[in-house]
Parts: structure tokens; sequence; C-alpha cells
């Protein structure tokens, strides 16, 4: 029978336990992030700025651009739709669009340097549920905060009940 008490930690079976540990938390850390890694660089669907990286190979093939675009001008036959690598031209029906308007976008890319639309996705009110989204952030803050104490000394971290 072994007692608990002060020399736990350099009890064989512990250091054997805690090593399994260690090395199952780097396994996992590891293979989490090069998953994060395969995804940023191995995206699902092709990309706006693969299209303008290489024309000739990607005309023809349907892009889809949902990060950030928004609408610049609209014209009559179309819009012109500001991204992070610039501004490119949208062939589409401009009813109901107005200009500064977030979108989504599945589109067939052209050679020429255009997007012929084939689902436009407006985003209403983006910046409005972008700050809506906070509040319950803020909330969880106060009410961790609540039942917690930190003693500042020591830097530790209690319950206020405890």
């Amino acid at each position: 029978m072994y007692i608990r008490g002060r020399y736990e930690l350099l009890h064989r079976s512990n250091m054997l336990n805690r090593f399994n540990r260690l090395t199952v938390m780097a396994f996992l850390f590891a293979s989490l992030t090069g998953l994060c890694f395969y995804g940023m660089t191995h995206p699902p669907y092709l990309s706006l700025e693969t299209c303008l990286n290489n024309p000739g190979k990607y005309d023809g093939r349907t892009v889809t651009y949902i990060s950030e675009p928004y609408i610049r001008e609209i014209k009559p036959d179309g819009f012109l739709l500001q991204h992070r690598a610039g501004t490119i031209r949208v062939l589409s029906d401009t009813t109901g669009l107005r200009v500064n308007e977030y979108v989504g976008l599945v589109a067939v890319y052209h050679r020429e340097g255009f997007l012929e639309a084939r689902q436009i996705m407006i985003s209403k009110n983006r910046r409005y549920k972008i700050i809506f989204s906070i509040f319950p952030v803020l909330l969880i803050a106060v009410l961790l905060l609540r039942h917690f104490k930190m003693n500042w000394k020591t830097i530790q971290i209690g319950f206020r009940n405890a």
C-alpha cells in the first residue's frame, strides 16, 4: 500500500502517467497545429487570389469569395467588387444591391479579368452583428470574474466562496 504524501510525484507510476499525458498532449497539439496549417494553405474552394495569380489555368472555373468583399461601385451591367488584392469587375443583375454593402459571391472567373456572378449573398447589417456578438463575451467575462478572486502578490487565482 502506497501512502500519498509530498513525494507522490517521485513515485514511478505517477511519473509514467505524467509522461504519457505530456506525450499525448504534445501529439494532439502538433496534430491540431498541422491541421490548421493545412487548412490555411489548401482551402476547400478555389479563391479569387489563386485565379488572379494564374489567369489562364483557371479560366471558366467557379470561384467562391466570401471573406470581406464589398461593392465599391454599381454599373449598368454589374458592379466593381473591392477585395484584399484590389478591385475586380463582376457581371450580374444589380437589383437590390447598394454601394459599400458586404457580399458573399459564387462566380465564374474569366481570364480577361472579370467574374460572372452565379450567386450573390448580401450580408445585411454585418457591422451591427459583429458589434452585437461582443456582448455575450463580455457578459461571460464579467460572470467569471465575479466568481474568482485574484491575489496579485502571488499571482494566484481562486474561488471566492472557497
